[in-house]
C-alpha cells in the first residue's frame, strides 16, 4: 500500500543488521542507533549535520546530497553521540507537534553539552504549517522545487536562531559542578 515503507539499519560497517518496517514492527538489531551510521565516518565535520525525527524526513535530506541522520527509536531517545561528535552546525530537525518540540530540545540541550563550540539550531516551523509537519512533508509539499531543499524547510532554516541554555540550565550545570 502507499505508506508502506523498509528502511535498512545498517552498522558502522555498513553491513544491514535491522530492517524496520515504518510504524509497524522490526526484525534484527531493534536498538537505538543512528541511521545512515555507516555513512556518518564519510561526513565533513566542517560542514553540518542534519538530525531528522525519522528515517523517512532523514533519506529525503540523504537524497539531495546532504549530511544527515536520525535516530531509530523515536525523538525522545538519542542514540550514542560519540558518533556524531565535532561537526561545527547541527540542524536539529523535528517534526511541528509537542513529543518533536520536546525531544528536538532535549537532543540540543545534550548535543550543546558535548559539542559546546558547535552551533546548535532547533528548526522552527511556521506556525501555519499542519500539526506533525516534517521534513518529509516539505518535499511532499514542494514537488516542483528550484533548488535541493524544499521552501517550506529554506524558511524554516532561516526562521531558526541557535539554541542556547536556558537560565534553568546554566543553574543546574553550575551546581552539579560546584
Amino acid at each position: 500500500s502507499y505508506n508502506n515503507f523498509v528502511f535498512a539499519h545498517h552498522n558502522k560497517e555498513g553491513k544491514i543488521i535491522n530492517l524496520k518496517m515504518h510504524k509497524i514492527r522490526q526484525k534484527g538489531d531493534g536498538s537505538n542507533k543512528w541511521y545512515l551510521r555507516h555513512k556518518i565516518a564519510s561526513y565533513s565535520k566542517d560542514k553540518e549535520l542534519f538530525i531528522c525525527e525519522g528515517e523517512k524526513d532523514a533519506i529525503c535530506l540523504y537524497n539531495e546530497g546532504f549530511q544527515v541522520t536520525s535516530g531509530t527509536c523515536g525523538c525522545m531517545s538519542i542514540p550514542n553521540l560519540d558518533e556524531i561528535e565535532g561537526f561545527i552546525r547541527y540542524w536539529v530537525v523535528y517534526d511541528k507537534d509537542g513529543s518533536g518540540i520536546e525531544g528536538a530540545k532535549k537532543l540540543a540541550k545534550e548535543l550543546l553539552k558535548k559539542n559546546p563550540n558547535a552551533e546548535i539550531m532547533v528548526v522552527q516551523w511556521d506556525e501555519s504549517l499542519k500539526k506533525g509537519y516534517d521534513v518529509y512533508d516539505a518535499f511532499m509539499d514542494d514537488q516542483d522545487k528550484d533548488s535541493l531543499m524544499p521552501n517550506n524547510l529554506k524558511k524554516a532554516l532561516s526562521n531558526t536562531e541557535p539554541y542556547e541554555l536556558d537560565k534553568q540550565d546554566e543553574k543546574q550545570n553550575t551546581e552539579t559542578s560546584s
